[in-house]
């Protein structure tokens, strides 16, 4: 009689084994589609044995189902998570760099390059004709349709650095979202395992955040006991982002929205925590903060600050610590950050070429003219001083509208007395273009007085060039203006075609690690169909077991009758 019930016992966990394995191929099926879901297998193993009496031996009493587990391999998901955090950098790069490229519209008929060549060439046709109110009519409205091709370029680029910074704030108000939803997780997947389960969903989930988490920056992970995990940032392992422990100290990110310089040096930063800009209860103020010069550039064009979990920043004698800016090298987010600095150091070269082309025209034109007569400079400053040509930048910049109105004030030649014929001026100004410049003193916020005496030869007492054309000095290491365009073109070429070769490099490489990762987490219908079948028989097997032993059963109870 009890090897007989002993039989039935164990047919009864071969049934309810194979029952638990249904289950688990009909929720496999089921999230077949689902985003991060990573199919789920029944680890089994052998029951107790039972000992024979009588020193015979052990008889096994069945099987039993030990755990469900997922299918994952953790290896796959640091590749994927790294290389999604490259490919989220590139990825923006790629787009944003694109977009200024369209901005500089180089080469075409209409960009920069070829507008200042028609200036150029234009006074070339002047010192030919400078007799001729058409020639300098040509030479006003060449001059005029660059100086508005400048002013356009240095809006486009600025509205691409800000559109860089909303990005950022946006990135980071989603990243402080995904924190909190990862630090609610943790906690729920802590708790369940405590309890001696295996929260299989809730590791998916969190998987999937991570996944999303790696495209906005580098992120380092580490396994902890109770399947809690730590997270920081790959570039600074200073910040903490997920708790394990309700002691345990986390960080934030927030968004800082503006900078401000104080007479004293110091500066105020204005943040929004968590990257929230929806509510001014969010806007925190920091006042007389000590930046260096290199914080003050990652702030500037990093946009975010570390802070505590209640969106405090904590100053060190008045001062940040490099480790309360945040500066990733990878993931959208520092794709963003470089585009806003890259964004910046166009809009500076855009200007360095207006400021060259004011002031090597404005000398040219103006300077070296005979005492009495009067001195009309031919690129101003539109602000409230338009001789302010230390000034000047490619927002600025426009032709004088006295020009404009009345284009015989042009100077082509080396005085108004010195005849209708004379082009020399003209062609000193149309010779500019071969003409080398020291634009890296103009870079540095050269002075236009320092760049008349560096450029031209002028007169040993009075320190002035001398009446008629001015002449040039030699500029060793000199570069032409046209020249130092062409090189500002030339490195944004080479910087979008890195960026376009790394993402099509990067997708091709995350394709073949997803499809890798699918094909061991992922759920096959077929294999599943399969193993339903395989699953559906051995449970009728031990159904039919059942049956047997209960047919025994009948004839022991009918001869006990």
């Amino acid at each position: 009689m009890s090897g007989l019930f002993a039989t039935l016992n164990t047919s009864k966990g071969g049934m309810f084994a194979q029952q638990q394995y249904i289950n688990v191929t009909s929720h496999n099926i089921s999230n077949a589609n689902t985003p991060g879901f990573s199919r789920q297998h029944i680890v089994l193993q052998t029951a107790r044995p039972q000992t024979i009496a009588g020193g015979v031996g052990q008889i096994g009493t069945g099987v039993t189902v030990s755990s469900i587990e997922r299918t994952r391999n953790q290896f796959l998901d640091f590749q994927i998570r790294k290389e999604s955090s490259l490919l989220g950098n590139y990825g923006v790069r790629q787009d944003y760099l694109s977009e200024i490229e369209g901005i500089f519209n180089e080469p075409s008929d209409t960009g920069i390059s070829e507008l200042m060549s028609e200036f150029f060439d234009a006074w070339q046709t002047l010192s030919k004709n400078p007799e001729k109110s058409d020639a300098r009519t040509v030479v006003a409205q060449k001059a005029k349709a660059l100086a508005d091709e400048l002013n356009h370029t240095y809006k486009k680029l600025n509205d691409t650095k800000d559109n860089a910074a909303k990005e950022i704030q946006s990135n980071l108000f989603e990243v402080n979202t995904i924190l909190d939803q990862l630090n609610s997780i943790n906690k729920e997947i802590i708790t369940v395992t405590i309890a001696g389960n295996n929260p299989n969903d809730l590791l998916d989930s969190r998987d999937l955040l991570l996944d999303e988490l790696s495209t906005k920056f580098g992120i380092d992970t580490r396994n902890q006991i109770l399947n809690g995990i730590t997270c920081k940032s790959e570039d600074n392992l200073n910040i903490s982002l997920i708790r394990n422990k309700d002691s345990d100290e986390i960080n934030k990110f927030a968004y800082v929205n503006k900078l401000t310089k104080n007479p004293d040096g110091s500066y105020d930063i204005e943040y929004y925590k968590n990257g929230d800009m929806t509510s001014d209860k969010n806007k925190v103020t920091l006042t007389g903060v000590t930046l260096s010069d290199e914080q003050y550039e990652n702030l500037n064009n990093g946009r975010v600050l570390v802070t505590s979990e209640d969106g405090s920043v904590n100053l060190t004698g008045g001062a940040l610590n490099n480790d309360q800016i945040f500066n990733p090298s990878s993931g959208r987010i520092g794709g963003l950050q470089s585009i806003h600095e890259d964004a910046e150091s166009y809009i500076e070269q855009a200007n360095t070429l207006a400021k060259t082309l004011a002031f090597a025209v404005n000398a040219i034109h103006t300077e070296g003219i005979p005492a009495g007569e009067t001195k009309y400079a031919f690129f101003v400053n539109s602000g409230n001083n338009p001789l302010d040509y230390d000034g000047i930048t490619a927002g600025n910049i426009t032709m004088n509208s006295d020009i404009l109105k009345n284009v015989m004030l042009i100077q082509a030649g080396a005085s108004k007395g010195s005849g209708s014929t004379d082009g020399d001026r003209a062609l000193a100004l149309a010779s500019l273009r071969d003409f080398g410049l020291n634009i890296d003193s103009i870079q540095s916020g050269g002075k236009y007085e320092d760049f008349i005496k560096d450029h031209f030869e002028t007169d040993t007492v009075t320190g002035k060039v001398p009446n008629g054309v001015p002449k040039f000095k030699t500029i060793d290491g000199g570069v032409k203006v046209e020249g130092f365009f062409k090189n500002t073109i030339n490195k944004l070429g080479v910087q979008s075609e890195e960026a376009t070769r790394i993402v099509k490099n990067q997708n091709t490489l995350l394709k073949g690690l997803v499809e890798r990762r699918l094909s061991t987490s992922g759920v096959s219908l077929d294999e599943e169909a399969i193993n339903l079948v395989q699953f559906q028989h051995a449970f009728q097997a031990n159904a039919k077991v059942i049956t047997t032993v209960d047919q025994l059963l009948d004839v022991v109870i009918g001869l006990v009758r």
